[in-house]
């Protein structure tokens, strides 16, 4: 079941620096895309209700 338009937070990890959220919305398929930094890790979770979110996981961009 695909989660249509529904925000996903994407917070960029790095050590010693402040934490920084993007926030995206699904589309009618429940794809998304964001920008991302060669060489960032990123925790994605994304709003299934305005109470309750789910961790999707960690994305390590290695190339782009």
């Amino acid at each position: 079941m695909p989660f249509r338009n529904r925000t996903v937070t994407l917070r960029r990890l790095a050590i010693n620096e402040p934490l920084q959220d993007s926030k995206v919305l699904t589309d009618e398929r429940g794809v998304f895309a964001f920008s991302a930094a060669r060489g960032n890790l990123y925790e994605v979770a994304i709003t299934v209700t305005d109470d309750l979110f789910m961790g999707v996981g960690t994305i390590e961009v290695a190339e782009g």
